[in-house]
């Protein structure tokens, strides 16, 4: 899975995606990355004010990783 992540809301709606693709629950989540089920929650309905920390443990939870790269340019020239 390769996704795009220009929001908050995009980014919790990926692991919201990989989550339930994994038939794992918000509270499976949460323990995998030693939260509360109620910061998954936030973090999938695109909470803004979420730490860098909690989203890097909850890639992991999900088994997901995350990859910078530079902007592709797509100019139509």
């Amino acid at each position: 899975m390769n996704s795009l992540i220009s929001s908050p809301q995009r980014l919790g709606a990926l692991l919201a995606e990989a989550r339930k693709a994994s038939a794992s629950t918000q509270a499976e989540i949460a323990e995998r990355a030693d939260l509360r089920q109620a910061t998954v929650s936030k973090v999938e309905n695109g909470d803004q004010g979420v730490r860098l920390e909690t989203v890097l443990s909850l890639l992991e939870a999900n088994e997901l990783e995350l990859v910078v790269r530079k902007k592709s340019n797509l100019s139509s020239a």
